[in-house]
């Protein structure tokens, strides 16, 4: 979480907040549809909720990732 977080805000430096608030909402609209998937289909509880938590937060960070390494190729290029 911290370093999706980091990540995030490194985007937003850079000059692309749509693309840092883009990837936040991804995380959290992934959460509020895996979390009532966790409970009440699969039954698994809400401790077993957080691995909905896990899951929304890797994906926001994995979008991160995407920009930061475009943004590091075009670095190395140059």
């Amino acid at each position: 979480m911290m370093i999706g977080t980091s990540l995030n805000s490194l985007i937003r430096t850079d000059g692309s907040p749509k693309y840092a608030m883009k990837s936040m909402i991804v995380g959290v609209a992934l959460n509020c549809i895996l979390d009532p998937i966790c409970i009440f289909v699969l039954k698994w509880g809400v401790e077993e909720a957080a691995v909905a938590t896990l899951v929304a937060q890797f994906a926001s960070f994995l979008i991160n990732i995407l920009y930061i390494r475009k943004f590091v190729c075009l670095v190395y290029q140059a």
